[in-house]
């Protein structure tokens, strides 16, 4: 008896694990067939710029990658550039909270300078 008992727990465990496989191959399927659109369709970007770019003469090539280095380096100035200073109101509380906080209550600074 015992021995048929083990052998539907096994079953059990092993249909689990059947169903969880079948549900990653549809996963991994369904992401497949994404990746592949995705694919395509980039690839069909990439051959319209080409054919507008076709008829572009070579200043106007030039003028747009000067256009697009312009903008990166705008970019890249924006998100290098720091952040605004605090304000003086919210120095002055983050200052007076500052004690207390490395403090810790007082006890512990008095048993340390023994």
């Amino acid at each position: 008896m015992a021995v048929w008992a083990a052998a539907a727990a096994a079953g059990d465990q092993l249909g689990n694990k059947l169903i969880e496989l079948d549900d990653r191959k549809r996963d991994l399927k369904r992401e497949r067939e994404q990746v592949s659109k995705d694919l395509r369709n980039s690839q069909k970007r990439r051959d319209r710029l080409f054919e507008k770019a076709r008829g572009l003469t070579d200043a106007d090539l030039l003028d747009i990658l000067a256009q697009r280095a312009q903008a990166k380096a705008k970019a890249a100035a924006a998100k290098a550039k720091p952040k605004a200073k605090p304000k003086a109101k919210a120095q002055a509380k983050a200052a007076g909270a500052a004690p207390d906080a490395a403090g810790g209550g007082g006890a512990a600074d008095e048993d340390d300078a023994e």
